[in-house]
């Protein structure tokens, strides 16, 4: 994920974000990230062992940082 952020910024001049409704993140058992699919092969699984806890993207305004 890292990596497709990376690329998608490259790209573009800026990371990926959503709405302002969403609270400026994106998270959950499956994180899916606005715009970052055309990055990515396939959507990575996260673990579901109830052990690895709570994963999250988080942006800034307009994308301008993580």
């Amino acid at each position: 994920m890292n990596k497709a952020i990376l690329m998608y910024h490259a790209d573009k001049g800026y990371y990926p974000y959503g709405s302002p409704a969403s609270g400026g993140n994106v998270n959950g058992p499956t994180l899916s990230i606005p715009g970052i699919s055309e990055y990515l092969s396939k959507a990575p699984t996260i673990p579901s062992d109830g052990l690895s806890g709570y994963y999250a993207y988080i942006w800034s305004a307009g994308g301008a940082g993580l």
